[in-house]
């Protein structure tokens, strides 16, 4: 079996002391619940409502049974509850993205459009990976002050993300740009939930090695 960095290690172990109250998850559900019922009223609007309502369905019934436990979560199973909820809400983000979208094209476009998404997520995954891999490198995730650095410029972007936004919702802009804006904003919400993946590599690598803190 290979052996693990002591830095892969820092970044496997990362959040594994963390709790998540049974109550939250709940709370959690109840926000996914909330974000199906407006996919299948949104799901009028495209050419097979029924196939879509059944499949948001069976994806609420499938998120529910994923992540449901009958007290907190502790240990590596925090990193599953986090994976299944990123995971949701970014395959909801990028459906409403994708429908938005699709309301302003013609459907000869709707296969090309796929396609070009398609390679989007893959370079950004791709993009997170080499991400995650730098920061490793540089020891990230067993260095205090350097994860405060890397915090508090989150909410920088955040902050600035905010700003463009309503800067833009504020302007003069046609109706299908706007549409397009607010599709390509979900896109981006998706994308920074599908980074949560990266919660089942560490939930697989400590159960496959058995990594406890503090070894």
């Amino acid at each position: 079996m290979m052996k693990l960095s002591e830095k892969t290690k820092n970044f496997i172990l990362y959040g594994v002391e963390n709790k998540i109250e049974r109550k939250e998850i709940y709370k959690f559900d109840g926000a996914i619940l909330f974000l199906c019922f407006l996919a299948m009223f949104i799901a009028d609007s495209t050419p097979s409502p029924s196939f879509y309502r059944i499949f948001l369905i069976l994806f609420y019934v499938v998120f529910v049974i994923a992540t449901f436990s009958k007290s907190d979560v502790t240990g590596e199973k925090t990193f599953w509850i986090h994976g299944i909820q990123g995971l949701g809400m970014g395959i909801l983000f990028g459906w409403f993205g994708t429908i938005l979208i699709f309301s302003t094209l013609e459907k000869e476009d709707y296969s090309s459009y796929m396609a070009i998404l398609l390679i989007v997520y893959i370079i950004s995954a791709i993009a997170y990976t080499c991400l995650v891999m730098f920061l490793i490198k540089k020891d990230i995730y067993n260095s205090d002050s350097n994860k405060k650095v890397m915090g508090g410029w989150s909410f920088v972007c955040f902050g600035m993300l905010g700003i463009s936004v309503a800067k833009i919702m504020s302007s003069k802009i046609p109706y299908i740009s706007m549409i397009r804006i607010a599709g390509l904003g979900f896109y981006v919400l998706s994308l920074l939930c599908l980074m949560s993946i990266f919660f089942f590599v560490k939930y697989f690598l400590i159960k496959k090695y058995k990594l406890k803190p503090n070894e």
